[in-house]
């Protein structure tokens, strides 16, 4: 299993993102109940505020948070995967652009996990973040999973946490982020 992890790490992004994935469909294994518990904990300190899932795909995270107990506001995504990947929803998910819900609906609490890799979402995502609200992000260690390897850098000095989730893939690390607007 290691070795094929550490080919898919090799890929061009599309091609590792559309491997993940499908692995994900099949496991699930990044949403086993460590993890979901893991991160229920660390967003518990946000149960007060509105929390919105951005980017959620078909919604597997806010649906295991909901069923644990911690309430996700709104499950948001733009269906731009649709088509290359599993269409089953276990939860509604709006049919929206995250930034534009940032913008226009100012949540507390922008979630993100698995940003796509190598773009610039999650730079526009926190640029539409209002002062005092927060950024939380689930990513890869390897920037060329997931994530943007330039907002990590660029945006340090918001960084309030970074733990590693208790599972990752074999030969990943996910990451769970919050960063706070000033």
């Amino acid at each position: 299993m290691d070795k094929i992890f550490s080919w898919v790490k090799r890929c061009p992004p599309q091609v590792s993102v559309l491997i993940r994935q499908e692995y994900v469909r099949y496991t699930y294994f990044p949403l086993c109940w460590e993890n979901i518990v893991f991160i229920k904990r660390i967003l518990a300190q946000f149960k007060k505020k509105s929390v919105y899932e951005l980017a959620a795909g078909n919604g597997w995270v806010s649906y295991y948070l909901n069923r644990m107990g911690l309430k996700i506001d709104k499950v948001v995504d733009d269906f731009s995967w649709e088509k290359l990947t599993e269409t089953e929803k276990p939860i509604k998910v709006h049919k929206q652009d995250a930034i534009k819900t940032i913008k226009d609906e100012n949540p507390d609490v922008a979630f993100i996990s698995w940003p796509p890799p190598e773009d610039d979402f999650l730079m526009n995502c926190f640029d539409v973040v209002k002062e005092k609200n927060y950024l939380v992000i689930i990513a890869d260690k390897n920037f060329k999973v997931s994530g943007n390897k330039i907002f990590f850098k660029e945006n340090n000095k918001y960084l309030l946490m970074k733990k590693h989730l208790p599972y990752s893939f074999p030969g990943f690390q996910d990451v769970l982020y919050i960063y706070k607007k000033d």
